[in-house]
């Protein structure tokens, strides 16, 4: 996606560590834009991302220009217990068999034809995925999204008032 914005927009795509809580993600974020002396951002975040950009605009909304949620969710308590019956399985099951699920579950969700002028993209994306399963992905940072799915989908709430005076949208 950073690609297809670059004639426009210098891209910063960060890393999420290993954390636990979204406002360190959100501390971390925000450093970043003042390292890069950026005042105002264009944030966009897809699924999990999504998470993470509405956490950040709930906290630094003064750093927010533009906010664009792709496939991301409310908080919503019901995926909150989900996370954290699988935080309690992800700890209890050795990390070969985690991986080995998740790639599974993520191949059949990948599984549909794509049409003929996405099917590249689509294949480049399979590949992309499976390196970061089988090279990248590890115990501890799969259980740091556990956590921050849980801190936001159970400590967090938006209301439809919550950013009426952000000059943002």
């Amino acid at each position: 996606l950073a690609e297809g914005f670059a004639d426009e927009f210098r891209t910063i795509a960060p890393t999420v560590a290993d954390v636990e809580t979204l406002a360190e993600v959100c501390d971390a974020a925000s450093a970043i834009l003042d390292r890069e002396h950026v005042a105002r951002a264009h944030v966009l975040g897809g699924s999990f991302g999504g998470l993470l950009a509405q956490a950040f605009l709930k906290r630094r909304p003064s750093q927010v220009e533009t906010l664009t949620l792709l496939g991301a969710a409310a908080p919503d308590p019901k995926a909150g217990a989900r996370a954290r019956r699988m935080s309690r399985l992800v700890r209890l099951l050795p990390f070969p068999l985690t991986r080995a699920l998740l790639k599974m579950e993520m191949s059949r969700h990948l599984s549909t034809p794509a049409p003929p002028d996405a099917a590249e993209r689509v294949e480049e994306s399979k590949r992309r995925l499976e390196d970061y399963f089988d090279r990248k992905l590890t115990k501890r940072t799969l259980l740091s999204r556990v956590e921050l799915s849980l801190d936001f989908n159970l400590r967090e709430s938006y209301a439809a008032t919550d950013h009426d005076a952000w000059p943002g949208r």
